[in-house]
């Protein structure tokens, strides 16, 4: 009897490349893939094969930081789809989640420490900013607490009358706060009693709208703050008389980045006017993008204006290296918000570290390589030991 052989199929396995990737990590959604900007993703992936540098995505799920190999996504321009592959793991993790709510997740939290300790990882940025901690860690160095408005915690009533005596236009901002949201403005109206009308004035930024409310004593002015905070945890801080363009303050948007050497260096400045009735200069609450030099000019002349930008380069310098000497964790980029007031005087009112894209194209474009340049510094870079800090509860 003639014997027959099975015919056997070998199953061929994927390639796994060897050369040190970095990955984009950010959290998965239900749908099989991840959360975040992904034409952002997109945006690194393509600067980084421009220096071919293989980027992923990540995801804290897929993260597998005791493995050799773990999953991550590629984009595959030619289909437009993103496909998942067995990678390296990342000797660099660019942190990208995208809500404070998803990097407050026990699990989330417990593996960006854990990638923290590992000396075989490079990750940077890995948490947010907390608006409270950044207001006093600039407050114990000498060289940026002049650049710092008046900020304290909201608490009661008596403490807000007091600041509101000393300036007669607060704002109130969330701790936790992004782009704008939940701030308020608080203003004490001189001499309008005699008019009839009610000597304190609140203006809420909502998502789509601002609402604007009258009161005739400072608690009743309280009760309704207390009421739109909640639970949340929210500084008051003094208000500054910004420079303006025409009748609308603008302020400053600052992107630092390390580069190719591992050095803070300023990628770009931008500038925002404040919308007409908006109480921020954030474009989606209806401010609008200019140019900071020609604001500048206009308001302050063209000498004063050169002198203020490069004065502005080298306070964003200063607080750069104080937030990052004080947070004590590997940070590789921030953007900041300054003001300018009537007089010169610059003035510190946010960090980010997780910055949004900057509409500005030659910002944008060196953002992207900067990405790449310092991620690829980092892979033949002995990593620093990290003593973990106690991360606040606010």
């Amino acid at each position: 009897m003639k014997e027959t052989k099975r015919k056997t199929t070998k199953k061929v396995k994927s390639k796994v490349e060897a050369a040190p990737i970095i990955g984009i990590l950010t959290l998965a959604n239900k749908k099989n893939d991840f959360l975040g900007n992904k034409q952002n993703f997109i945006d690194i992936i393509t600067n980084g094969q421009q220096y071919n540098q293989n980027v992923y995505v990540v995801t804290t799920a897929d993260l597998r930081i005791n493995q050799q190999q773990i999953y991550g996504y590629y984009y595959d321009a030619t289909f437009n789809k993103w496909r998942r592959k067995k990678i390296p793991l990342p000797k660099v993790l660019y942190n990208r989640i995208s809500y404070r709510k998803y990097e407050a997740l026990p699990k989330t939290k417990r593996l960006i420490l854990r990638c923290l300790k590992n000396q075989n990882i490079h990750l940077f940025n890995p948490f947010f900013f907390n608006k409270w901690s950044l207001f006093q860690w600039l407050k114990k160095s000498n060289t940026t607490k002049n650049y710092i408005p008046i900020t304290q915690r909201l608490k009661g009533w008596k403490e807000m009358n007091t600041l509101i005596k000393q300036f007669d236009t607060l704002y109130i901002k969330p701790i936790k706060g992004k782009a704008g949201s939940g701030i308020m403005r608080v203003r004490k109206m001189t001499g309008v009693e005699e008019l009839g009308e009610l000597p304190y004035e609140l203006k809420i930024q909502r998502k789509k709208s601002i609402g604007t409310y009258q009161f005739n004593t400072i608690q009743s002015l309280h009760k309704t703050i207390k009421k739109n905070t909640g639970h949340g945890k929210y500084i008051i801080q003094q208000g500054i008389q910004l420079a303006k363009n025409y009748e609308n303050p603008f302020d400053l948007r600052v992107l630092i980045q390390k580069n190719g050497s591992g050095l803070w260096n300023i990628t770009g400045i931008g500038a925002r006017v404040a919308g007409a009735n908006s109480i921020t200069t954030h474009v989606p609450r209806g401010g609008k993008i200019d140019e900071p030099n020609i604001l500048l000019t206009s308001y302050f002349g063209k000498e004063k204006a050169d002198q203020l930008i490069e004065d502005v380069r080298n306070v964003t310098i200063k607080i750069c290296h104080q937030i990052e000497k004080a947070s004590a964790y590997p940070l590789g980029e921030m953007s900041m918000d300054l003001g300018i007031d009537e007089k010169g005087k610059i003035w510190f009112f946010e960090a980010n570290s997780r910055p949004m894209k900057f509409d500005e194209p030659h910002i944008r474009n060196q953002s992207l390589t900067n990405i790449i340049k310092y991620s690829q510094f980092l892979m033949n870079t002995q990593k620093r030991t990290y003593k973990i800090k106690r991360r606040e509860k606010n």
